[in-house]
């Protein structure tokens, strides 16, 4: 495709071994639709990006069985948060795009997509980082927190970068989220109301239309106003959602390229800004 486009291609496997990270995405493979797969599914992508394969996700809502709008709908709020967001079925299972749920299930899920679009020049610069420095585009609790022993075996939650705190709700009809909250200042996302914690386990509120994500204090986050899809809303607006930390002070990194030529960091035709407040 490189050579017909003269263009950058992508890639997707669900085969791999070690290396392949430089050349592919990958998916974890034929899931069921179920409480428990959607859990598996994070210590999934934590594994690969450890392996160095970052660009990674699972199959929303399922590949086999048929998903319950519930968990559909909970699925796509957590897809929203893996490196490789992917909705595909079995042919004999039936559909599941959000088209055919009802209209609050729809809502929900459109404004999952939305909350990633508008994080897309966060999730670029992620992925920058990931080829040129080979570093992890999600990662658990314990690597930024290794002395905190209560982040040892959490594997229901995990981090966007340095910056997002991702606690989904993976549970039936459950309308709280027991998580996790590190000793650090935290700002619920989008709404920005704080939140400091000394290091303890809390129940969050997480009714059907809510997935709890929280900005860590002293980040400076890249962000875009969403667009009908990511090549219009290349062109809109940009903007910085600076999460405040105790010292006053906070750090952040935007890379943008025209995001499909080929050869842009060797003919240094991109942009590369450095935050610090």
């Amino acid at each position: 495709m490189k050579t017909i486009r003269k263009k950058r291609s992508f890639l997707l496997s669900r085969s791999t071994f070690a290396g392949s990270g430089q050349f592919t995405a990958h998916w974890t493979g034929d899931n069921q639709a179920t409480y428990e797969n959607m859990y598996f599914s994070i210590p999934a992508i934590l594994s690969f990006n450890m392996f160095g394969i970052t660009h990674v996700g699972a199959v929303i809502c399922g590949f086999s069985l048929n998903a319950t709008e519930e968990l559909c709908t909970r699925w796509m709020q957590l897809g929203s948060f893996y490196p490789f967001m992917i909705n595909h079925n079995s042919i004999d299972a039936k559909d599941q795009d959000p088209a055919v749920f009802s209209w609050t299930a729809q809502q929900i899920m459109k404004q999952a997509l939305l909350m990633r679009y508008s994080l897309i020049p966060f999730w670029y610069t992620l992925h920058h980082q990931a080829a040129m420095a080979s570093k992890t585009i999600v990662q658990p609790l314990v690597s930024e927190y290794p002395n905190d022993e209560n982040t040892f075996n959490i594997d229901q939650q995990f981090l966007v970068g340095r910056a997002l705190l991702v606690s989904p709700n993976l549970k039936t009809l459950a309308k709280t989220v027991h998580a996790y909250i590190p000793q650090d200042i935290w700002y619920e996302f989008p709404s920005g109301v704080k939140l400091t914690s000394v290091g303890l386990f809390m129940d969050l509120d997480a009714p059907l239309e809510k997935i709890n994500v929280h900005v860590r204090g002293g980040s400076i986050i890249p962000m875009q106003a969403p667009g009908p899809n990511l090549m219009i809303g290349r062109g809109n607006p940009f903007t910085l959602l600076v999460a405040q930390w105790a010292s006053n002070n906070g750090t952040g990194n935007l890379f943008w390229d025209d995001g499909d030529s080929i050869g842009m960091i060797v003919s240094a035709f991109f942009v590369l800004y450095g935050v610090n407040k």
